[in-house]
């Protein structure tokens, strides 16, 4: 089941699937509340050519404030098989485009203390939550990492670090 939250004109969606992990915030923001766009009120999350990053960095921040979160890690996704890996204390938290790590379409964090960040428009958004080892990992699938298991490279990989099979 879905609840959907409102504050501060951000709009999202929380998982009560997710209600017996507390220490686990999330959200699945829609559009609205940012300064974006041509009315200025889009939450666009994503550098690119059609945004200045300084409405970027706000829309992120706004979204980040609004779940309690500290900087989000997160890369360019490109619809392939590649996975970021981040630490707390590793210093990645991008805070312009130059900073993006490129071509992610999976980031993990096994060790509580990170918060992650993938970007949807018309993809797959995957969560996966080891709560015993409070390890996370978010994925962006569409169709082609679909076709070439990205979620189940993601898997693998937080099985690698030491997640629960």
């Amino acid at each position: 089941m879905l609840r959907k939250l409102k504050k501060d004109g951000l709009a999202w969606y929380e998982f009560s699937l997710f209600d017996r992990c507390p220490e686990l915030a999330h959200g699945v923001f829609t559009r609205a509340g940012g300064v974006s766009g041509p009315e200025g009120q889009d939450l666009n999350l994503a550098f690119n050519e059609l945004d200045p990053p300084e409405n970027v960095m706000i829309n992120l921040r706004r979204a980040e404030a609004a779940l309690g979160l500290s900087p989000a890690a997160f890369a360019r996704q490109t619809h392939g098989l590649n996975i970021l890996v981040v630490r707390p204390g590793d210093g990645y938290r991008p805070a312009a485009p130059a900073e993006v790590r490129q071509d992610y379409d999976a980031v993990i964090a096994p060790e509580p203390g990170v918060s992650l960040l993938v970007k949807l428009a018309d993809c797959q958004g995957i969560m996966l939550y080891d709560q015993t080892r409070r390890m996370l990992g978010l994925v962006h699938s569409g169709w082609r990492g679909s076709a070439r298991n990205i979620i189940g490279a993601a898997a693998a990989k937080m099985k690698e670090l030491g997640a629960r099979t």
